[in-house]
């Protein structure tokens, strides 16, 4: 297997499921023992949880349990993973537990064609790691749905 073959993710848990976005989408991830400043926006959806100030920057926090209709962790302390400007404007999302990178053999994705709508818009391939499969997201499909 040559590095062409190999898929970078980072994992991380939302409720109690297992997901991953493409590393390349990764700005940065902020520890739930970090302050994060999150600052709330009054009227604002549901999924919205606000705006912090990172580095004289605004960013969009959205809250991916609720995005995805799922029951939160009790008691989890929330990550933040920011996601870089490709991905779209400024903004990240709180998920239960950040996780780690994972390296993935192409072969072990399949691209998702199933569900464009619902929870399963947000799917754009599974991940077949051992026993586990792991959806993997689509971040830009995050701010469309608040549209």
């Amino acid at each position: 297997m040559n590095g062409d073959d190999i898929v970078q993710l980072y994992t991380f848990q939302v409720g109690a499921q297992l997901f991953a976005v493409r590393l390349s989408d990764v700005k940065e991830v902020k520890a739930h023992d970090e302050t994060l400043g999150i600052t709330p926006v009054f009227h604002a959806a549901p999924q919205v949880e606000g705006y912090l100030n990172l580095r004289g920057e605004l960013s969009l926090a959205l809250d991916l349990c609720r995005m995805l209709g799922l029951e939160p962790v009790p008691g989890a302390a929330r990550d933040l993973i920011l996601f870089n400007e490709r991905v779209g404007p400024s903004f990240g999302v709180l998920v239960d537990r950040a996780g780690e990178i994972v390296n993935a053999a192409q072969d072990s994705i399949e691209e998702w064609r199933e569900a464009r709508s619902g929870d399963a818009r947000f799917v754009a391939a599974v991940c077949k790691n051992g026993d586990t499969l792991i959806p993997i997201l689509a971040p830009e499909r995050f701010l469309a749905a608040m549209e």
